[in-house]
C-alpha cells in the first residue's frame, strides 16, 4: 500500500531548480533510501514533505490525502515525523524532557490519549538512552544527539519517519547500532524514508534507493541495481569511470 507519494515535485528558488519533476512512492513497511551526490536537492524534498517548503509544483500524498503547502507542525501531527542533518534537541533540557516534549506536542488528539512518562521510559530504554536521562541534551555527543532524535521522532506516534544522515559523523559501530535501531523500528509498524552519504548503511537496509542528482530523479530500484547502474557511477565517480 502506498504510504507517501510524490507527483512532479519542484521546488525552485529563484533560478535555481533545487528539485525537479521528482516522482517518489514509499510503501507501508518499506525503509527506503534517498541518496545522490552533495547539492542533489535530498533535503529540500525532505523539506517539501514535511511543510517547510511548500513546493512550487507538484503534489505530495500522506495516505492518499494531497499535504502539499501544509504547515510542519500539522504533518507532524498526521504521522510524518523527521530527524534532521544537523540535530536540534532543546539544549537546556534533559533526555527525558527532550523526548517528553514530542510526545505532548507532537502526536495527533487521538494518538495523544497514552501515559506520557511511560512512553517515554518505554523509547528510552527502546534506544538505550537511560543512563542519560537526566543528562541536559547540550552535554551529549554527536551520536547520542543522533539517537535523541530518532527519540523524539518516535515519541511523535508517526507513521512514517524521514531520517535525515541519521548516522553521518558516527563511527563504524555507532552507525552499526543505529541501523539495527532502525530496523527495528520499521519491524515495529513504522515506515522509513531515509538521506544517508554512508553507502554501506543505504545498502544494508534498504528495500528500494532512488537516486536524485542536479534536483532531478536517475535512477531508482534495490540496492543490487543502484549499485550497478551506470548513472549513478557518473553522478558520483564522474563521467567514464563505468565504462573503463
Amino acid at each position: 500500500m502506498s504510504l507517501l507519494k510524490g507527483e512532479g515535485v519542484c521546488m525552485d528558488f529563484g533560478g535555481l531548480k533545487a528539485v525537479h519533476n521528482v516522482d517518489f512512492e514509499v510503501r507501508e513497511g518499506e525503509i527506503v533510501g534517498l541518496v545522490g551526490p552533495n547539492g542533489a536537492g535530498k533535503t529540500t524534498l525532505f523539506n517539501v514533505i514535511s511543510g517547510y517548503y511548500a513546493p512550487t509544483a507538484g503534489k505530495v500524498r500522506f495516505n492518499g490525502q494531497e499535504i502539499q503547502g501544509v504547515k510542519p507542525f500539522q504533518i507532524c501531527r498526521m504521522g510524518i515525523a523527521r530527524t534532521f542533518q544537523v540535530p536540534r534537541p532543546l539544549l537546556k533540557l534533559s533526555v527525558f524532557t527532550n523526548i517528553l516534549a514530542a510526545c505532548l506536542f507532537g502526536r495527533s488528539e487521538a494518538a495523544a490519549a497514552v501515559d506520557h512518562r511511560a512512553e517515554v521510559e518505554r523509547i528510552m530504554d527502546f534506544l538505550d538512552l537511560n543512563e542519560l536521562r537526566d543528562t541536559p541534551a547540550a552535554n551529549l555527543n554527536v551520536a547520542q544527539r543522533k539517537t535523541l532524535e530518532v527519540g523524539r521522532a518516535l515519541a511523535t506516534a508517526p507513521r512514517v519517519i524521514l531520517l535525515d544522515e541519521v548516522v553521518a559523523g558516527l563511527n563504524p559501530m555507532e552507525t552499526d547500532r543505529l541501523m539495527q535501531k532502525v530496523q527495528q523500528i520499521r519491524d515495529s509498524g513504522v515506515t522509513l524514508f531515509f538521506v544517508e552519504h554512508v553507502m554501506r548503511a543505504v545498502m544494508s537496509i534498504s528495500d528500494r534507493i532512488y537516486v536524485l542528482n542536479f534536483g532531478e530523479k536517475i535512477a531508482e530500484g534495490t540496492p543490487q541495481q543502484i549499485a550497478g547502474d551506470p548513472d549513478v557511477i557518473e553522478a558520483y565517480l564522474g563521467k567514464g569511470v563505468h565504462s573503463a
